[in-house]
């Protein structure tokens, strides 16, 4: 029972199976490969607002920068499950990205600022809204 709960929020088993979808999933697991796939695809979408023309000559560089910094936010955040892992892991991902995405894809600096520090600011929506959302389902 306490890890049906830690996992996915439920209370007992018949919660837990009623939160399954059609393949076995455990709620929390969609949710995950949802915002996991939000996330990337934010990352590309801001390349493609802030830079000039990036996104059409480099879109495989792009999607793996985007890859490493959701993974990267992922990790830190799930190895430290506090405020201040999610902090460090904010600023691993800008920091990364901002290198990437200057180095790499060679955009200007303040574009990859603007890029960096907006797909943080949608991250730390993302998060505060998915945890809104999973509070109120559990409760």
């Amino acid at each position: 029972m306490g890890t049906t709960r830690r996992i996915t929020g439920c209370t007992d088993v018949a919660s837990y199976l009623s939160a399954q979808d059609s393949l076995g999933c455990p709620f929390h697991y969609r949710e995950t490969l949802v915002g996991f796939a939000l996330q990337l695809a934010a990352f590309y979408v801001l390349v493609s607002i802030f830079s000039d023309g990036a996104e059409s000559r480099a879109r495989w560089q792009i999607f793996v920068i985007a890859l490493v910094v959701t993974l990267l936010m992922s990790i830190v955040a799930s190895a430290m499950p506090t405020l201040l892992g999610f902090v460090l892991a904010c600023v691993l991902a800008a920091a990364i990205s901002l290198a990437a995405l200057t180095f790499w894809i060679k955009v200007t600096t303040k574009q990859a600022l603007k890029i960096s520090g907006a797909y943080v600011g949608f991250a730390v929506a993302y998060s505060l809204l998915f945890s809104l959302v999973s509070r109120g389902i559990s409760h």
